[in-house]
């Protein structure tokens, strides 16, 4: 025979599964959000409504350290986007978890700008990268992430292709 009450335990757990599924997929729309209209696009009005004022990015493709505030966030996109007028980040994986998203995308461009005192070479990248966003209230709040800047430098001619003993030198 049912008490009165068994089934509270079941809907709550159901109602809590709902909620995180409906954050994942928020927290999914917003990393999406950076790279197909900040980065793809170049529209960093959209760093405004996306990442919180205080915002910190840790990124191996940083040129001047951690990414402070939003104004530090637009500076970098802008960067990369004046180096590589026609970078495109895709997506190879996304998850979420909680706060957490998680992306690993290919980026690809063709180096027309200055990167650092890198002269442009019309070369074409393609380069991996993975990367951990932090969500608060719908605003990236942190992110940490590697970028294969090596294999950017080695296509770029900057320096030389390291292989393995014995592989072949292109």
């Amino acid at each position: 025979m049912k008490r009165s009450g068994e089934g509270a335990p079941l809907k709550k757990r159901a109602a809590n599964e709902n909620s995180e599924r409906k954050q994942s997929a928020l927290n999914e729309r917003i990393a999406r959000k950076f790279f197909d209209e900040v980065f793809n696009q170049g529209k960093l009005s959209v760093v405004d409504e996306i990442f919180d004022p205080d915002y910190i990015g840790y990124s191996s493709a940083s040129l001047k350290g951690p990414i402070k505030g939003r104004a530090g966030i637009k500076e970098f996109v802008s960067t990369y986007r004046t180096a590589f007028p026609d970078i495109y980040f895709s997506f190879d994986d996304i998850l979420t978890s909680g706060d957490k998203v998680v992306v690993r995308w290919t980026t690809r461009g063709t180096h027309k700008g200055m990167l650092m005192d890198i002269r442009p070479t019309e070369k074409q990248i393609s380069v991996t990268g993975i990367g951990i966003a932090q969500i608060v209230n719908a605003q990236i709040f942190r992110s940490f992430s590697q970028v294969n800047v090596l294999r950017m430098m080695e296509q770029l001619g900057v320096v030389q292709q390291i292989g393995l003993p014995g592989d072949e030198v292109r």
